[in-house]
């Protein structure tokens, strides 16, 4: 009996390519002091959160993936102006969402520390297992939608308590 000529693939190749199929219009969300603090999954595709199931919650967390995560500190200026200070962070080589929380959190606290501490609102970041780097503007209406420029800055919090 001859062998295929075809190799077959791994339990581990198959487990990949269903994750990534599962995680292919997904991206993991957090804004800091919205939904009890815990992370949100986005569907880019249809534009709103995505409540998900075993499978997926399983993708996200235990499939080593090509993670590029951008975190961001929203912050408002006096004069009602919004913005984002923002750095990429993307992974080497496939990695656990586990994996690249350490780097995000020492990221998130340089990012803090670099604002303007009267116009902080609050942290979040976007993690994307698909590797790509999302646009600016899909980045601000994401965050805008679940929440991030709904804080108060220092400064309008002295001004209401005044």
């Amino acid at each position: 009996m001859s062998k295929s000529s075809k190799p077959h693939k791994t339990l581990a190749k198959r487990y990949y390519n269903v994750a990534r199929a599962l995680l292919r219009d997904l991206v993991v969300v957090f804004v800091a002091g919205k939904n009890d603090s815990k992370v949100q999954v986005w569907n880019r595709k249809r534009g709103k959160i995505e409540f998900i199931g075993k499978p997926t919650a399983l993708a996200i967390s235990d499939t080593p993936m090509p993670w590029s995560v951008l975190c961001a500190v929203t912050c408002r200026r006096q004069d009602g102006q919004q913005y984002m200070r923002t750095e990429e962070l993307a992974a080497p080589h496939p990695i656990t969402q586990a994996q690249i929380a350490k780097h995000c959190n020492e990221l998130h606290m340089q990012l803090l520390k670099a604002c303007n501490p009267m116009h902080r609102l609050t942290a979040a970041w976007i993690a994307v297992p698909t590797g790509e780097e999302l646009p600016m503007e899909e980045v601000d209406r994401i965050i805008t939608v679940l929440g991030a420029y709904e804080f108060l800055a220092q400064w309008e919090a002295d001004e209401v308590a005044a």
